[in-house]
């Protein structure tokens, strides 16, 4: 569930949107064919995500699904290059609060943000959520089957190590198709006590498993 940009394939779509129109649609993300920036911290934009029974997240639970995967929290970052300098403490109040909500309807409820690890400095993160997907650490940073620069493995390796002493879940995925490479990244992640997995980038089948004893 996609909560920092808006994608004109949901349910949720209006034929009438354009930029500014609704008032929280921001601009379209030219990497990602009809995906649009939204300014997640208006109210209305929130509403289409969690509080009614035809929100986002309210399906997602009537379905009786046990947790729910968030998608492009790192938006913060973007409107924080822009000069908001609240962006990253309102994405945080809007992951705290759909999970405060979620968790009222059902009990034990998880959330699990994709990548953007950095917030986990903060404690009030941590708490209000279950673990983290993210990818690339060791491989297809910039590319399937080369190795992720040694700087940014270590920086990320760094912030996770907040998540995993908390006790949360790190579900890592690392793009990678040669042998060697996926015996590589399957041990690096294991010595950092990640729940690890290895994936052709396009997902074409199932991932690579774990090379064996």
């Amino acid at each position: 569930m996609s909560i920092g940009e808006a994608e004109d394939y949901r349910y949720y779509r209006e034929d009438r949107w354009k930029t500014g129109s609704p008032g929280w649609l921001d601009s379209v993300n030219p990497d990602w064919a009809g995906n649009f920036k939204v300014r997640y911290w208006d109210a209305d934009w929130q509403s289409v995500i969690f509080g009614s029974p035809d929100a986002y997240l309210d399906r997602i639970v009537a379905a009786r699904f046990d947790g729910v995967y968030l998608d492009i929290i790192d938006a913060y970052e973007y409107f924080a290059e822009r000069g908001r300098d609240s962006a990253e403490d309102e994405m945080i109040e809007f992951v705290t609060a759909l999970g405060d909500y979620a968790r009222s309807q059902h009990p034990g409820f998880l959330v699990l943000p994709q990548n953007a690890a950095e917030p986990g400095l903060r404690a009030d993160y941590l708490a209000a959520v279950d673990g983290i997907g993210i990818e690339n650490i060791y491989f297809g940073y910039d590319e399937q089957n080369e190795a992720t620069d040694s700087s940014i493995t270590s920086e990320i390796e760094e912030v996770l190590q907040l998540w995993t002493a908390a006790g949360k879940l790190v579900l890592a995925e690392d793009y990678a198709t040669s042998p060697d490479n996926i015996t590589e990244a399957y041990e690096l992640a294991t010595g950092k006590r990640f729940t690890h997995t290895v994936t052709d980038v396009e997902r074409g089948g199932l991932p690579f498993p774990p090379p064996g004893p």
